[in-house]
């Protein structure tokens, strides 16, 4: 009956192990000794030989991945070495430590594979941002097998990122509507916003963009929409990523001085859409004659100046 025992069998009989899933559910009710510890063994191998092979290609000691993980280096020790198996906890953080999936970091065998193999596998998220991987993007057409516009509100926004953007049958159930002002050869999606960040485009504007395949094109200095795997962020791209770096990311900058620009990584994007338009039943507020932002920026200026003047006559005394 091995035959009947897959890979996935395999790596749950595995966990098994650690995470108390009896055996006789997962080898199709047959528990022989001999093949339980045949497989655990192989799944053992991997998981050590795979934490030497990475932590060795990123130049790190035992140490600086133990910190990392927060663990101490003996017990870190014993996993590379196959003398205990990590949790599924740690286990989660040493793949993403490493940027590899936790199916790679158990069931591959990393030492064993040719450059063009390991290529695949270390690079997989830059063919991602290039949209070279396939991504699945539902949409909603008309009787006349043209597309909608869906809407997704605030209320949506956690279904959405919760995979909700690529669930067929949640698109469905969002609120669709066409502007004849739009491109056909396009597709549009409109998000609402929310806070005071890209003021003075106020708060619960609705804001449309058009769907971006490649990532590595967008344009610096325009708008776009952005789906990570915690939000959906309305921001200016101020710095595009490129693919020549090993782990591309995008700088955002707000409308409103008093948010800071930040990096955001490109394993972190869900989807991307370029700004079209925004609509929104408020107007928005005319500019006063000292923006707020403005005034705390000479605020911290003149810190800085007294406290740099303060410093000085200090080293005079």
């Amino acid at each position: 009956m091995i035959q009947y025992v897959s890979y996935t069998s395999i790596y749950y009989a595995f966990f098994g192990i650690f995470f108390c899933v009896p055996i006789n559910r997962i080898l199709f009710g047959y528990s022989s000794n001999h093949l339980y510890i045949c497989h655990v063994t192989i799944c053992i191998m991997y998981v050590s030989s795979n934490l030497v092979f990475l932590r060795n290609k990123e130049h790190k000691s035992q140490n600086d991945i133990a910190d990392a993980v927060q663990i101490g280096r003996g017990s870190y020790s014993q996993y590379e070495r196959g003398r205990s198996m990590p949790p599924m906890e740690v286990l989660l953080r040493l793949a993403d430590i490493f940027k590899v999936s936790l199916e790679t970091l158990v069931r591959k065998n990393l030492a064993t594979m040719n450059a063009s193999q390991l290529d695949e596998i270390f690079n997989a998220h830059l063919k991602n941002a290039k949209g070279l991987n396939l991504r699945i993007l539902p949409i909603s057409v008309g009787n006349d097998n043209l597309d909608n516009v869906e809407l997704v509100p605030k209320k949506a926004k956690a279904g959405y990122i919760g995979g909700g953007h690529e669930d067929a049958d949640f698109i469905s159930e969002l609120v669709q509507f066409r502007l004849p002002m739009l491109p056909t050869n396009q597709k549009f999606r409109m998000f609402q916003i929310e806070g005071d960040s890209m003021y003075p485009i106020p708060d619960g504007s609705y804001v449309l963009g058009s769907h971006v395949h490649n990532w590595f094109s967008v344009r610096e200095n325009n708008a776009y929409i952005i789906i990570t795997k915690e939000d959906i962020v309305f921001k200016i791209v101020t710095s595009k990523p490129s693919a020549q770096t090993a782990d591309p990311s995008l700088t955002l900058t707000s409308l409103n001085k008093l948010y800071a620009p930040y990096d955001l990584k490109l394993e972190e994007v869900l989807e991307i859409w370029e700004f079209s338009l925004f609509m929104s039943s408020d107007l928005p507020e005319p500019e006063q004659e000292a923006p707020i932002g403005e005034i705390l920026n000479e605020i911290r200026g003149l810190k800085r100046e007294f406290i740099a003047l303060k410093l000085g006559l200090n080293d005079k005394k």
